[in-house]
């Protein structure tokens, strides 16, 4: 009997989708919260940090950049 030899089949390259940017809320005072992300993001200004939390999110999810932690930085 003969031994067949198979060569191994050449594995697929594996696509992985890495975040673009790291997205936070910056607080600069009271009233005063902007969502900001570093792949050059910038969500509007809010009176609310809750509002601005939620721009953050959003944005992470469309445009598949990571959230920070803590999501939250007061300057």
């Amino acid at each position: 009997m003969t031994a067949l030899h198979l060569s191994p089949r050449p594995a697929a390259p594996v696509q992985v989708d890495l975040p673009r940017g790291i997205v936070s809320v910056h607080v600069l005072g009271f009233g005063n919260a902007t969502a900001w992300c570093s792949c050059g993001w910038t969500g509007r200004r809010r009176l609310l940090k809750a509002v601005a939390m939620q721009d953050a999110w959003a944005h992470s999810a469309r445009d598949r950049c990571e959230v920070s932690t803590p999501l939250l930085l007061t300057w």
